[in-house]
Order: C-alpha cells, then sequence, then structure tokens
C-alpha cells in the first residue's frame, strides 16, 4: 500500500527496483491486512515487530534499523513534530544507520538554504556539491531518497503556523 511505500521512501534506495519491492513486501508482511502503521510502534509487540521487520530489511542488505523505521512511522502518524529547526538531524537520521555519519551530514545538510524547499530529486540534483556529496556517503544515498526524507521531514503550514507562533510572531493569515 501507499503508507509503508510513504514509510520506505526515505529509509531504501529507489533502484534496484526489487530491492525496493522486496522491502514493501517485507514490512506489508509484518502488518496484517486490517493492521495499520500504528500497530508497528504501539502496543502488545510492537517493538519485536519493529526489530523483526529490520532484521528482515537487513538481511536483504537493506541498511534499515528499528530505530531509523520507528522515526519514519512516528513522522508519518504524525507523533513525532516536525520542525524547521533541527530538520537536517532527522533527516540525517532517516539516511544512515551509524550515528557518527549522522554528526557528519547533518551540518552539511543544514548548510543547505532552505533545506525544505528542496522537494524532489530534480531539486537536490541541482545542488551539484550536495549530490556529489550524496554519492560519496557509504552507502551513496540518491537524489530521490534524499528528497523523499526531507518531504517526510518537513514541517506542514499547521507546524510552520504554531512555530511562528511560539517565536512571538505572528502567522500569516
Amino acid at each position: 500500500s501507499w503508507v509503508e511505500m510513504d514509510v520506505l521512501n526515505a529509509l531504501v534506495e529507489h533502484n534496484p527496483a526489487d530491492c525496493y519491492a522486496k522491502a514493501v513486501e517485507i514490512l506489508e508482511g509484518e502488518l496484517e491486512p486490517w493492521e495499520g502503521l500504528r500497530d508497528l510502534i504501539e502496543g502488545d509487540g510492537a517493538k519485536a515487530r519493529m526489530e523483526r521487520v529490520a532484521c528482515n530489511l537487513q538481511a536483504e542488505r537493506l541498511e534499515v534499523t528499528a530505530d531509523m523505521l520507528r522515526l519514519a512511522v512516528r513522522l508519518i502518524l504524525g507523533i513525532e513534530p516536525r520542525k524547521r529547526e533541527g530538520q537536517a538531524q532527522v533527516v540525517a537520521a532517516l539516511l544512515v544507520k551509524d550515528m557518527d555519519a549522522q554528526r557528519e551530514i547533518a551540518p552539511r545538510l543544514a548548510a543547505v538554504h532552505r533545506l525544505d524547499k528542496l522537494r524532489d530529486a530534480d531539486d537536490v540534483e541541482n545542488d551539484i556539491e550536495l549530490l556529489i556529496y550524496l554519492k560519496s556517503l557509504k552507502p551513496p544515498v540518491s537524489a530521490e531518497r534524499l528528497a523523499s526524507a526531507i518531504c517526510l521531514t518537513a514541517p506542514t503550514a499547521l507546524e510552520l503556523g504554531s512555530e511562528d507562533e511560539s517565536d512571538g510572531r505572528q502567522s500569516p493569515t
């Protein structure tokens, strides 16, 4: 279903397509048709389900941890707040499992002017320096996957409005 694909778009490279299709199959296989994504992170056995999905993805040589999966699900369900400040760190946490790599990537992403405006692969590819940097990572990160992670972490208009209010500024109406 499209919800499973939303979770995986930021976590798994889109090519080769058979790897991506296998990832979707693994996630769908863990969720019974009547269950939603919330069942991955809440309720009896949620932690074990999350670990099982992560192990199955890793068995397919996909670098996805339970923490990365949990973060993506929490973002989709609106449990994890999305803010402009700290967005680069959240994107980095979705892209690579290694904490040292996350700490290296986050400032690089934070330096991108208006990160939340990179909405698709074309936007990312227009930033040649960023594209070269993504390809240099181990494992490399595609423009499509970065754009998916940015879209997943970008604050909604409602969240931006509440950010403005908390700063003491009036939100534009």
